[in-house]
């Protein structure tokens, strides 16, 4: 199964940690460091998305994509306690160390990929 990763993380330094990371457990995986959550929701065929976001961060107008992704089964991890509840999503405390990501990106990974609602009609 092919992993894509959508990143919300302003810190350059845990940018860095995760563009290394997370290719080494998921090989064929790919890395988007975003801002918006447009391209995650919608997932193409085949492949698990997971999207990595900075708990400190306002969700603001991504709490809509957030839970339109969540809807869709796509995992939601929170680098660090989000400052306003998620359902549903997986936190990863902080400090955290490389292995303890790729233990929450694995959790999170093995859900089922997601199935769009275009796919029911």
């Amino acid at each position: 199964m092919r992993h894509i990763f959508y990143v919300i993380e302003p810190d350059p330094v845990v940018r860095l940690d995760l563009s290394t990371a997370l290719p080494s457990q998921f090989p064929e995986c790919q890395v988007h460091f975003e801002d918006a959550l447009s391209e995650a929701l919608r997932p193409p065929d085949g492949a698990h998305s997971c999207v990595l976001v900075n708990g400190s961060l306002p969700l603001g107008d991504r709490k809509d994509d957030l839970s339109a992704c969540a809807s869709r089964g796509i995992s939601i991890i929170f680098i660090g306690t989000p400052k306003e509840s998620f359902p549903n999503a997986h936190v990863l405390e902080t400090p955290f160390t490389n292995r303890m990501i790729l233990e929450a990106v694995t959790n999170a990974a093995s859900v089922p990929p997601a199935t769009r609602p275009e796919d029911h009609t």
